[in-house]
Formats: C-alpha cells, structure tokens, sequence
C-alpha cells in the first residue's frame, strides 16, 4: 500500500500521517481520485494534501447523524407524551416547551438593560422591543430545553449514537508579537504570576472580534476562566476580523495600535464595554479612556501599513486551520468553536492540564 505523504501547513497545522490514516479509515488509499497527463493520483493524496478540509467533512456528517439522532429521539418522546395525555406529538411539544421553557418579565428587563441599544432593538417602538427580546429568549430557552432532553436520553442510555466523530486534528499558533497576552485577569494582565511564556501547561489562544455580540460574552467568560487556572495559564488574544462587518479591520488594526503601547486589555475592555455603540469616530475616545497617549494612537491607526500585512497573513494562517468564525479557541492545539459556557471551557482546560501531568 502506498505510503501515505503527508503535506501540511507549516504555519499553522501540524496532524501527521496518523492522523490522516484514522480520518482515511476504511476507504482504499489506492483509488485513484484523477489522472492528469497519464499520472495518477490517489484518493490518499488528496486527503494528505488537505486534511483540514477532510476532517471538516467528516465532522459535518457526523453532526448531520448527531441531529437526525437527535430530532428522532424527540419525535418518539412527545409522541409518548401524546399517547399518554392525549392530542398530538406537535400539541405535546408545545405544552412541554410551554411548561418547562418560561421566560420572566425580570429577565427580559435585565436583557434589555444589557443589549437594549443594539441595531437588532433601537428602531422597536418600546412594546415591540420588549416583545422581541421576549420571544428571542424563549426560542433559547425552548433550544435548551430539548438539548437538555436529548443529553438526558443519552445519558440514561434511551438514545445511543454509534458513529464515531472523527478525530480532532491538533492545531499548533505559535505566540506572535501582534498577539495580546495575559496571565490574570486583570487589565494589567501581564504581570505574570506562576508561569509565564511557554512554561505554562496551558496555552489559550482566542480569536476574537470587536463587533462580535458573542465575543463579547466570551471576554467575560474569559476572565473567569482565567481566574480559576491562574498561575497555570496564558491567554492569548488574536484579532480575527470579519469581512462583513466594514468597522472590524479598523478596529483589529487599532487594537493592534493599543498592544503597540502595551494596553490591549484596557483597549479590549473600553471596545466590548460600548459594542452597541461602536463608530469610527469615537475609537479615540475609547482609547483615552484606556489610557492611550491618542497622538501616537490616531498616528498609528491613521496609517495601518505597519500592520496590514502583518494581519493579513495571520488571516490567512488562521484560515488555514479551518477557523473562520469568532470566538474561537485553541486550548493547547485543540479547537473549540462559538460561544462556549465557562463549564465547558473549564472542562476543556482540565482536560489539557491532566494531559500535561
């Protein structure tokens, strides 16, 4: 059988022949995909030669059965709660979202409160605002609720998923200096308190962007996380900007400015506090309140050349490893994407140390 050459990414990937064998299992790595010019080549080249787009697909079919799983377990569940009560499995469905998915005037004061000003809300008369934070949060309650339901099958063995996920490739980003680092979570956050660089069993590196609702949510969870492995931990902040959103490279660019002068975190912290209101007009302002010398500030955003390549390329790096989407995390090579629950993090966090030991 031939053997299989393995052709990664430098920059950013490294996965190894194994990991493309597992990903490859039960294919023959002798069929040949195409021919060009009389040569042959195999569908084990093809697979070596793109890993990361191999590994996507597989995780795409196994998330397609997880959902089929998932929805058949439900059809069955209120189907029985049907039976039982009477009505019908659509009726049974409802009343139990009903019951167990409720959303309090309280909390849609306190969501308001928070993201009240957001585009999504500003233009809504003040009845429509509330009645749209309303049923945002009940469609997420409902979500949680049946997602509760399917893990608690799961867990008492009522549902059992027999495909197997596909191996998580390890994704090494090593530490640059456009890169914001922090041991603790305060602003100062690199004053380093019981490891520091690559002395510490573990390395978190996020992706993260400004007008990202989520990313926001992250960096709050991001303190906590912080807090709870302090001393054995660096967090690193990387600025993966969007493309639809025309403020988020001017933005990336500026806090590059702030990291420039040794304030990111403060920078961070004035950006995601103000999201909902976030121009290009005020970046200043946000900078002062961070404690920015402005001049060299509006100088260095002013003319970004010194780092619109540098960005660039990490763009471009980080694409290589199939991130596109903020937040993401790199917890010690493995990927985590969206808008993880401190829990789990913490679980993932757990899970690197004891691999350390």
């Amino acid at each position: 059988m031939k053997q299989i050459a393995c052709l990664c990414s430098f920059f950013v990937v490294f996965l190894g022949c194994d990991y493309v064998k597992k990903l490859t299992k039960g294919h023959n790595e002798a069929d040949v995909a195409y021919t060009i010019g009389g040569q042959a080549v195999t569908t084990a080249d093809v697979y070596s030669a793109n890993p990361i787009q191999l590994f996507e697909l597989e995780r795409r079919k196994a998330q397609l059965i997880r959902e089929a799983a998932a929805e058949a377990y439900l059809n069955k569940f209120f189907a029985d709660e049907a039976a039982k009560k009477g009505g019908s499995p659509s009726e049974a469905r409802q009343s139990y979202l009903a019951e167990h998915a409720k959303v309090t005037d309280s909390e849609v004061d306190s969501m308001l409160s928070h993201a009240g000003s957001h585009p999504q809300f500003s233009s809504l008369s003040p009845g429509d605002k509330r009645e749209s934070a309303r049923n945002l949060m009940l469609k997420s309650r409902a979500q949680q609720v049946l997602i509760r339901l399917v893990e608690s099958a799961k867990n008492d063995g009522k549902l059992q998923i027999n495909y197997q996920e596909p191996p998580e490739p390890q994704v090494k980003m090593d530490v640059t200096s456009l890169d914001a680092v922090r041991y603790n979570s305060s602003l100062n956050g690199q004053e380093i308190g019981g490891c520091a660089d690559n002395s510490c069993p573990v390395t978190v590196v996020e992706l993260t962007e400004f007008t990202q609702p989520y990313s926001a949510q992250a960096y709050a969870t991001q303190k906590r996380v912080i807090d709870a492995h302090k001393g054995k931990i660096r967090w690193v902040a990387r600025q993966l900007p969007s493309d639809y959103q025309p403020l988020s490279k001017t933005l990336a660019i500026a806090a590059l400015c702030a990291q420039k002068q040794g304030r990111y975190w403060y920078f961070a912290d004035a950006l995601f506090a103000h999201q909902a209101t976030l121009k290009k007009d005020v970046i200043n302002t946000y900078a002062a309140e961070a404690g920015l010398n402005v001049s060299d500030f509006t100088a260095c955003v002013g003319a970004p050349k010194e780092f619109d390549n540098l960005l660039t390329e990490q763009i471009e790096g980080v694409h290589q490893t199939g991130v596109y989407s903020t937040p993401t995390y790199i917890i010690n090579g493995k990927k985590i994407s969206g808008m993880v629950p401190f829990e789990s993090l913490d679980k993932a966090i757990l899970e690197a140390l004891a691999n350390k030991r």
